[in-house]
């Protein structure tokens, strides 16, 4: 049994059967659901996973920054070899001008790598109260599994102590997971911490004593266990009044860095760049809910303009994985310049960060241009599945098809353009709400308020657009060309703002998210006033064929005296001949034979003249000579039977075998997802 058949006894309700029909109406259509679904979650985990990676990123660097006391309210700005840290942008948006403070000007700062922090002397009291995940302490012999708990250092100075004070400080990183299949590579995942020497050389003993107990134990051995990294440490004390920080673990393999207070500062600046890695992450996770939900609707309308808007989103999905990956290697390679060789110099606080973030980036690209691929041959093979439906809908006129296709153009580029102009206006407001430039606009809550009612007027914008198009509304069209004059002319405005232009000068990501959303809608606007030039001009007709149009045919009371069934069995088709008379003095058509009408199935039905039947002429007599000499008339004369007549009783099954070959499987009509 096919699983069609089986909703013949499992009935589904009305909406979900049609969709279901709408899906497996082929198996093209089901292979371009399957292909879509199983894009969107491939693409899903990978966008999810880039987020997770930055997102851990961020919160490691930011940490650093606040433990070394450096977190200000300032805007961090690298132009060229220099890292500014702004309060404000003049108009100008000259920095110079604008007496930002530098940061970093390109030389190497004085940072070191592998030296402990002096910490003979007495410390300063503090307390710190902190809340620790729960760990696994690792040694050769057993595993030991500590809770969270609440931890408070506290430490006591005496009032003759005041050359130098520190503070420890412990921050919880999202542990990652070692797979651990014997007992000698316990002590390998042991990183992080401050260890004396009296410890190694005894760790050095466990492990030789395990290296001989190995093979008597290598049934327990065989076990794995999931282990987690202990978290980096990060020091934070002061010296020669500068508040430096000494960190161990996260890639350090016990490594302590320390860290001056130009490179803490400095800090800032790629914590401000992985926010906005942050942001992009997002809008890409919801870029890929948004192109399966187009691939879905295409298949329920069975919409051409559907199958190529999301042919597009294909090959945008496909451009911005390109991107991400640039962006990485240029933020990996500024990075570099400006912290690891530069103010925190020789020091790599994220030695992990580009080989998770590669790991991520990178199949993400390739399955993109697979899918591409894929997503080109299908969407071929689908057109030319739904360009019957179109050519039945609006014929083979020229002209007609002209218009269509514009009309098609139009619903693609509103579709596109809903997305970046949502995406844009959303960036924007998150920068004035969760950003340090946000807090140094003058005109916050006028930005806020303006952008709100951008996202609200464009849903009706979006809807006039799509309905005015294709019945010929002039009071929606007219609506949907002035919210496009509107946003433009916004967006125009917005440009006389210190904020939005240092906000499209800086971020790479929100200035091609802003002219994406700015063309679209111009070429929205344009298709929208050739569309409405184009009212009138038949395509509604055309498109709403089986529906009578208003003021098309004037109906006077009585039946149509000109509807009869095809064909006929019980009557003649009236003519049109009533127009020049009536009775017998009417004349019959020149088209039209005068012996006899037309009789269809019914042998027994009256023709329309009662004249008698002319006798035919004398046939000709054809001669042929036979083998003897002699020759032969043969007479053709016509045949008194009645055996064209049978030929009718083969009408009806060619009538049947039409009806099943032009009818869809689905009697229901056409569901359209406007």
């Amino acid at each position: 049994m096919r699983v069609k058949q089986l909703w013949d006894h499992f009935p589904l309700p009305a909406n979900l059967r049609l969709v279901w029909d709408r899906i497996s109406f082929s198996r093209l259509t089901i292979a371009y659901f399957i292909f879509s679904f199983l894009h969107f979650t491939i693409q899903l985990s990978f966008q999810i996973k880039a987020f997770a990676i930055n997102a851990n990123a961020a919160s490691f660097l930011q940490d650093i920054v606040v433990q070394g006391q450096v977190s200000n309210d300032s805007l961090p700005i690298l132009r060229g070899p220099t890292l500014y840290m702004c309060n404000w942008v003049p108009s100008s948006l000259d920095l110079e001008a604008a007496k930002c403070q530098v940061v970093w000007n390109g030389t190497r700062g004085s940072n070191a790598i592998g030296v402990q922090p002096d910490v003979d002397n007495t410390v300063v009291g503090s307390t710190l109260g902190l809340k620790l995940p729960s760990s696994v302490v690792i040694s050769s012999n057993s595993i030991i599994t500590s809770t969270s708990s609440d931890i408070s250092t506290t430490a006591l100075l005496p009032p003759t102590t005041t050359s130098r004070t520190f503070e420890t400080v412990t921050i919880f990183i999202p542990p990652q997971q070692t797979q651990i299949r014997n007992a000698g590579d316990l002590n390998a995942a042991r990183k992080g911490g401050v260890e004396n020497k009296d410890e190694d050389e005894d760790e050095d003993e466990d492990e030789d004593e395990d290296e001989d107990d190995r093979h008597d134990d290598e049934e327990e051995a065989d076990e794995d266990f999931l282990v987690k990294r202990s978290e980096p440490q990060i020091l934070a004390f002061q010296e020669a009044g500068q508040t430096k920080v000494n960190i161990s673990g996260m890639g350090f393999i016990n490594t302590p860095a320390t860290l001056d207070r130009s490179c803490l500062s400095a800090l800032n600046w790629p914590v401000s760049v992985l926010d906005n890695t942050k942001r992009e992450d997002l809008v890409f996770v919801a870029f890929q809910f948004w192109v399966l939900g187009m691939s879905i609707v295409a298949l329920l309308n069975e919409s051409i303009p559907h199958i190529l808007a999301s042919l597009v989103t294909h090959m945008m999905a496909t451009s911005w994985a390109a991107f991400q990956i640039t962006h990485t290697a240029n933020f990996r390679a500024d990075f570099s310049r400006v912290i690891t060789n530069g103010a925190c110099d020789g020091v790599s606080l994220l030695p992990n960060y580009w080989r998770d973030r590669g790991g991520a980036e990178i199949p993400s690209l390739a399955l993109n241009v697979f899918a591409l691929l894929i997503s080109s041959f299908l969407t071929w093979r689908l057109i030319k599945l739904f360009g019957w439906q179109t050519f039945k809908r609006v014929g083979a006129s020229l002209t007609i098809n002209r218009i269509y296709k514009i009309v098609l153009v139009m619903s693609i580029t509103i579709q596109l353009c809903f997305f970046f102009v949502v995406v844009t206006v959303s960036l924007w407001i998150d920068q004035l709400l969760n950003s340090t430039i946000g807090d140094l606009a003058d005109f916050q809550k006028l930005y806020k308020v303006a952008s709100i009612i951008t996202l609200i007027l464009w849903v009706p914008w979006f809807l006039t657009g799509w309905f005015a198009v294709r019945r010929e509304l002039r009071v929606p069209m007219f609506v949907f060309l002035m919210i496009s004059v509107l946003y433009l002319g916004g967006w125009s405005v917005m440009f006389f703002s210190t904020t939005f232009r240092w906000t499209f000068v800086t971020w790479s990501f929100f200035s091609v998210m802003a002219c994406a959303s700015v063309f679209l809608t111009v070429a929205s606007f344009i298709l929208g006033v050739i569309c409405r030039f184009n009212f009138g001009k038949g395509l509604l007709h055309y498109l709403n064929a089986e529906q009578p149009l208003p003021n098309d045919f004037v109906y006077y009371g009585g039946s149509d005296i000109e509807k009869v069934d095809f064909p006929s069995n019980e009557k003649p088709i009236p003519t049109y001949s009533a127009t020049f008379g009536s009775g017998q003095e009417v004349p019959p058509p020149s088209q039209m034979f005068t012996t006899q009408g037309p009789r269809f199935f019914n042998r027994l039905a009256q023709p329309f003249e009662t004249a008698p039947i002319a006798v035919p002429p004398t046939v000709v007599t054809l001669t042929r000579k036979v083998s003897d000499g002699s020759s032969e008339n043969v007479h053709v004369k016509r045949s008194d039977t009645r055996a064209s007549d049978k030929s009718f009783g083969s009408l009806t099954s060619y009538y049947s075998y039409g009806d099943r070959g032009h009818a869809r499987t689905d009697s229901q009509k056409r569901w359209v997802i406007e």
